[in-house]
């Protein structure tokens, strides 16, 4: 946008000049007591200047043209990039809630093969436990929908309230990654960097772990931090071969190197 904006401002610039000009040529300045051939003289002098003017127009036009249709082209692609980010949000949360409907299912069932029927206090905490990770799932949720909203300051929020209450939950992992990418998107690279430092330090088993590393590379680069970005880099292509974060994380590595 900057490089549209100082083209614009080019233009505007050569605008005024050819406005000028052409007063010049419109008005030409006549001796009464001038012959006519120095008349004619005048007329052929200035008609160069006209055309040129005129090719000058021309190229001012065309170059407007050509800046109105990058302009176009640019908010098209901006509006493809929205679109792209909202599905991927959503294949997100779809395989986070698969995810955790797996690992829940698998708890439930080796809790029910390794014990008998709880009763009493034991059945009471058992229900607790239910209702609590219900809530986690729930605020989870919540915060997620703001992120696909776009909201993204209450999502944060929401973000940050829930891996404050839910400490413990797993899903608190997947917290801090959101939060992670929220922040970069916010240009707070240092808090971003946090949060994924989290993801990659206390999670290691998360299923988000590989990206946390892909994005703290991003960040550390951002950062100006060559040499930390480009082993965070390596670390994910190392640790995580066949994942789509190490394929992003090999992709930059070549981009940078040239």
């Amino acid at each position: 946008m900057k490089i549209l904006w100082k083209g614009l401002c080019g233009v505007g610039a050569l605008v005024l000049p050819l406005s000028v000009w052409a007063d010049d040529v419109a008005a030409p300045v006549q001796d009464a007591g001038s012959a006519p051939a120095q008349a004619q003289n005048v007329s052929v002098q200035n008609t160069p200047a006209a055309s040129g003017n005129m090719v000058l127009f021309n190229q001012l036009q065309s170059q407007q043209t050509t800046i109105d249709q990058l302009q176009g082209r640019l908010e098209e692609l901006q509006h493809q990039l929205d679109d792209q980010q909202q599905r991927s949000l959503q294949r997100y949360d779809a395989l986070e809630q698969r995810l955790s409907a797996l690992e829940n299912g698998n708890s439930t069932g080796a809790n029910s093969d390794a014990a008998a029927p709880a009763t009493g206090d034991a059945a009471t905490d058992s229900a607790k436990g239910s209702a609590e990770a219900g809530s986690a799932q729930e605020a989870y949720q919540k915060a997620f929908d703001l992120v696909q909203a776009h909201q993204n300051d209450q999502a944060i929020a929401a973000f940050e309230a829930f891996s404050t209450q839910y400490a413990n939950d797993p899903l608190r992992a997947n917290a801090q990654y959101w939060l992670g990418e929220l922040y970069l998107k916010g240009s707070k690279a240092d808090k971003a960097e946090k949060a994924f430092l989290t993801v990659v330090n206390d999670y290691p088993k998360s299923s988000k772990r590989a990206d946390a590393l892909y994005k703290l590379g991003l960040v550390n680069a951002r950062q100006g931090r060559v040499d930390d970005a480009q082993k965070r880099l390596q670390q994910v292509m190392k640790e995580y071969p066949k994942s789509s974060a190490a394929g992003l994380a090999d992709t930059f590595l070549k981009k940078v190197a040239g």
